[in-house]
């Protein structure tokens, strides 16, 4: 953002909560309420986006509990924000990661990567690379780490997230726990879930 110039920067807020704990018509109220608190504030001091546990809908109702469209960004397409399926997020990963391997003189195909967090940006930073030629070896999301060292077809991948809820059950994969998905010897590690995963504490990564 501040590259391109777009008025877009600052801290994140969010709701401390579970929202596992609660039902779709609890979380719409928890987010209209959080939107109605920020109202003076949006569009010009904060603008929402969907992260962890927020997806295109939190948008749609923030919005609307705002009056505002230009609250949020990830709206549905039905509000004029971006189709879900174009993955901006894992898109610009996508680039970042293509800009590193050139400076490490390395070309994208044949490159073998892992995926800590299957989610909104993890997602497509799986289909974009795996469509660039490059090896997708590992992923994980809340359940485990799925390991196949002969690399994962990302529309099987997605298919099986949405079906059996987990990427551990890729057919043929190794299943180890969520914490191990970084360890594993690949050429880039991308990180798509929480924050703060690789620190001083962890010596044993062996990704560059």
């Amino acid at each position: 953002n501040a590259m391109a110039d777009l008025p877009f920067g600052g801290a994140k807020a969010g709701i401390m909560g579970d929202p596992k704990k609660l039902t779709p018509k609890q979380k719409e109220e928890w987010v209209a309420a959080f939107s109605k608190l920020l109202k003076g504030m949006v569009p010009l001091v904060y603008v929402a986006g969907p992260d962890i546990s927020m997806a295109e809908h939190d948008m749609e109702v923030f919005a609307k509990a705002n009056g505002d469209n230009k609250a949020c960004t990830g709206k549905p397409k039905k509000m004029g924000g971006l189709p879900h399926e174009l993955g901006s997020t894992g898109f610009g990963v996508f680039h970042a990661i293509k800009v590193a391997l050139k400076h490490m003189k390395k070309e994208i195909k044949g490159t073998t990567f892992s995926v800590e967090g299957y989610g909104n940006v993890g997602e497509f930073v799986c289909k974009f690379m795996t469509e660039a030629g490059a090896e997708l070896v590992a992923v994980s999301d809340s359940k485990g780490t799925a390991v196949l060292n002969r690399g994962m077809d990302a529309k099987k991948l997605y298919e099986v997230k949405k079906s059996k809820g987990t990427v551990t059950a890729y057919p043929g994969a190794k299943v180890l726990s969520t914490k191990e998905l970084i360890f594993q010897d690949v050429d880039v590690l991308v990180t798509a879930a929480i924050p703060n995963v690789i620190n001083s504490l962890l010596k044993e990564v062996t990704s560059p």
